[in-house]
């Protein structure tokens, strides 16, 4: 009667033990992990033809440097001087953001702020 019980109690450790390492495994696989993007912006902000195409708003341009750059999902905001959102490219994005805030360019004194977002892979 006493192999009944041990025999249950291995099958129930088997159970709980592969139960947990399911809900691990899954919580790895669908957890993303987010980074914080200030080497990406750093690099973007030292390309002069990056900032004359976000100074003249031209997002198919800026949108080439960051699929050149980054290769994940990322989000790229661009806001005005009073905090009003100029344009964005990329996915809607959680997480840590890096910002720069230009004072003008090329004789340009108009104040803009780049907010970028990235999600790297899931890491374990």
């Amino acid at each position: 009667m006493s192999g009944i019980y041990t025999l249950d109690a291995v099958f129930a450790a088997m159970l709980l033990l592969s139960a947990a390492l399911l809900a691990v495994t899954v919580r790895y696989l669908t957890t993303p992990h987010y980074t914080i993007p200030a080497d990406y912006l750093a690099d973007l902000v030292n390309e002069p033809e990056f900032l004359t195409a976000v100074y003249s708003s031209d997002v198919a341009t800026v949108e080439a440097y960051l699929n050149s750059l980054i290769p994940y999902p990322y989000n790229l905001t661009v806001y005005d001087g009073n905090g009003n959102k100029v344009f964005s490219v990329g996915v809607p994005l959680e997480g840590t953001a890096a910002s720069v805030t230009l004072g003008g360019w090329r004789g340009e004194s108009r104040t803009l702020t780049l907010s970028l977002k990235v999600a790297a892979p899931v890491r374990p």
